[in-house]
């Protein structure tokens, strides 16, 4: 995971070492849905629960292809535990939590035209607004209680990889996008042999967003 954080370093820091002069501001919304489960050192029952996200992106051009992207997002995130969904089909509980989640990421897009392949890589920080267990049934509340036990950090660190494609629209940006978020608070936080002292939330996401360069005369074909 160290490769992972080293390479998107990497690829955030590269164009502005390489001189260009076509760089190009862009600011817009974003929002998608997105499901959610957990990665535990313990066996869980569990179903990746869809949830939503929105938020602000800025996007900075340093080079043709090269680039990065900040955004902001409010986060909601679900995950449904379950004790056997044959014998208590009815027995469950959905963990709900939201967050407001900061992402720096390299962006590479590849191709020339109206179309082009999208890459994103780079780390993303989280603050936990709110945290929240919805019980279905009776037994759910006893038999999975160790869940319970193991809290969601209030600061959150992960990492993030994204695969889509852009749309030159006249002079806006659609892009679309397909994420993949993986929690790494223990990482920072525990050694590696010992228990798991957080949730490690893993979230895959499909994404929107619309840009609008800042300057008229910024050239985005």
């Amino acid at each position: 995971m160290r490769l992972y954080i080293k390479i998107s370093f990497i690829l955030i820091i590269l164009p502005q070492i390489i001189k260009s002069e076509t760089v190009r501001y862009s600011i817009g919304l974003t929002t998608g849905i997105n499901a959610s489960g957990i990665f535990s050192n313990r066996k869980i029952n569990q179903y990746w629960y869809p949830g939503y996200e929105t938020g602000i992106c800025f996007k900075r051009y340093d080079t043709k292809h090269l680039g990065f992207q900040l955004e902001t997002n409010y986060i909601e995130r679900s995950t449904m535990f379950f004790i056997d969904s044959i014998l208590y089909p009815n027995d469950f509980y959905i963990r709900k939590h939201s967050q407001i989640e900061l992402s720096f990421l390299s962006n590479v897009e590849l191709g020339s035209g109206k179309i082009k392949f999208l890459a994103h890589l780079g780390p993303q920080i989280a603050y936990l607004i709110n945290s929240k267990t919805i019980d279905y049934g009776n037994k759910a509340v006893y038999d999975f209680r160790e869940i319970y036990k193991t809290p969601i950090a209030k600061f959150q660190f992960g990492m993030s990889l994204g695969l889509g494609a852009v749309f030159n629209i006249k002079k806006s940006l659609l892009q679309t996008e397909i994420r993949f978020t993986q929690s790494l608070t223990n990482i920072i936080s525990v050694k590696a042999t010992s228990a798991y002292h957080y949730v490690e939330t893993q979230s895959i996401c499909f994404r929107i967003a619309y840009l609008l360069p800042i300057f008229k005369n910024n050239n985005l074909n």
